[in-house]
Parts: structure tokens; C-alpha cells; sequence
């Protein structure tokens, strides 16, 4: 029974509490695979911070939890060649890798027109932002998020001179910088996939293009082979549903 004495903001605080948790189990529930599932729900910490990135920005949730499905595909298909701790790094790394949005502008990562080389200098600190907030917890889910974008043209991040002393951290960051970039390249809300989506081949180009520096690193090559596994999945996936969609 409600206490009639109690402040009312108190009520419409925890009313919107429940509401964004329920919304964002939901989210989880229908848009991830098994491996991430299990972690955001059995791992406080991650489920709290990737509940905190749903209330400050959506897109970039459902980005990660996307990047997390491509790493759970990647880790199932690659077996033994990565060990079991390596593996919860990457899955912990690929939900949390874009956590340090948080502390930026909402109206800066929503832009519907041209970045500025303001607003494009605010966005790289992001990367910084998450290993920041994420270190003390996991000191090489850290290194890796700080860094995912170091193997890139116009790279950021976290100097790289902290990395390599991490062999471990070191291989899972360059693996979640080709998952990361693959996603961008399929999601059809990108403002460079609004002409419709890519093909394979296009985005092949793309990721050896962007990441030339690793790009002869025998498990990338095998990563970028095995996405494209995962690229025609997803297409048949989609037109599967389309149909099924089209006959209801």
C-alpha cells in the first residue's frame, strides 16, 4: 500500500526506475544471443552500465548489444583459439566497449546533420571515457576498450605503449576493432547506410582498407572470413522474417 505521507517524486522515481529496467530486459531479451544474455545477467556490473547507456542514449545500447551477438558468433567459431578468460574479456569488452558515451553530449551523438571537427573531437573522447570507468573493474576489458580504435585510420583511444604489455589485451582489442567497425557497416541506421545495405564485398574492402595495419594478423584475417558467415546469417535471418511478416 502506498504511504500517503511519502513525496511523491519519490514514486514517479522509482515508477521510471522499474519502467527502464522492464524496458531494457525486453531489449535484451529479444535482441541478444545466448552468450551475451547470460553475461548481462548474471554480471551486476555490466547490466547496471549498460542500463545506465540505454537511459543516456538508446542507438548506442542496441549498437553494443549487436557488437556483442557478432563476438559471441566470433568466440563459437573461432573455439580453442581463444582460452576461456579471453573469451569473457571479448564478450565483457563488446557490450561495454562504447560505455564512455555516457559522460557525452546526447545531442552530439544524435546529430542528424554533418559532424562538426568540434563535435567529432568530443565523440574520440569516448574512448578514453570507457576505459576510464572501466579499469578498476577489469583492468584489460580497460585496455581493450580503451584502444578498439587504435588500429584505424584517423585512430584514438589510449596510447598503445599501455597495450602491448598486455599480449591478451592486445589480440581481443584488434578482434573487437574489425566486430565494431563491422556492425557500423550493416546498420542500417548509419547515416552512410541509408542508401541501402552494403554487400559483402563492400564491406570486405571497407574493413581491410580501415584496419591495413593488422590486417595481415592471421586470426583478423579469420575473424573478417568468419563475419562473412555471419553477414549472409543475418541476411537470410532477415528476409526470413520478411516473409513470415508478409504471409501473417
Amino acid at each position: 500500500m502506498r504511504n500517503e505521507f511519502a513525496p511523491q517524486n519519490i514514486y514517479d522515481e522509482s515508477q521510471g526506475r522499474l519502467e527502464q529496467t522492464s524496458k531494457f530486459e525486453n531489449l535484451v531479451l529479444e535482441t541478444c544471443y545466448n552468450k551475451p544474455c547470460e553475461i548481462i545477467n548474471e554480471d551486476k556490473f555490466v547490466h547496471e552500465h549498460l542500463l545506465e547507456l540505454q537511459n543516456h542514449d538508446l542507438a548506442t545500447l542496441q549498437h553494443s548489444l549487436e557488437v556483442g551477438n557478432i563476438s559471441a558468433f566470433l568466440i563459437n567459431k573461432l573455439g580453442n583459439k581463444l582460452k576461456e578468460e579471453e573469451a569473457k574479456n571479448l564478450m565483457a569488452s563488446a557490450l561495454l566497449h562504447d560505455y564512455g558515451k555516457t559522460k557525452l553530449d546526447p545531442n552530439i551523438l544524435n546529430k542528424k546533420t554533418a559532424l562538426s571537427s568540434e563535435d567529432r573531437s568530443e565523440i574520440n573522447k569516448h574512448a578514453e571515457a570507457s576505459s576510464d570507468s572501466l579499469k578498476d573493474w577489469n583492468e584489460t576489458v580497460g585496455l581493450i576498450v580503451g584502444a578498439h580504435h587504435r588500429f584505424q585510420k584517423n585512430s584514438y583511444g589510449i596510447d598503445l605503449d599501455e597495450l602491448v604489455k598486455n599480449k591478451e589485451a592486445l589480440k581481443l582489442t584488434k578482434i573487437l576493432a574489425v566486430v565494431d567497425a563491422f556492425q557500423a557497416m550493416m546498420d542500417p541506421s548509419r547515416p552512410s547506410n541509408r542508401q541501402g545495405l552494403k554487400s559483402m564485398d563492400e564491406i570486405s574492402r571497407e574493413l581491410n582498407e580501415k584496419f591495413a595495419s593488422v590486417k595481415e594478423n592471421s586470426l583478423i584475417i579469420e575473424a573478417i572470413f568468419l563475419l562473412e558467415e555471419y553477414y549472409y546469417q543475418e541476411i537470410k535471418k532477415s528476409k526470413t522474417t520478411t516473409n513470415i511478416i508478409g504471409h501473417s
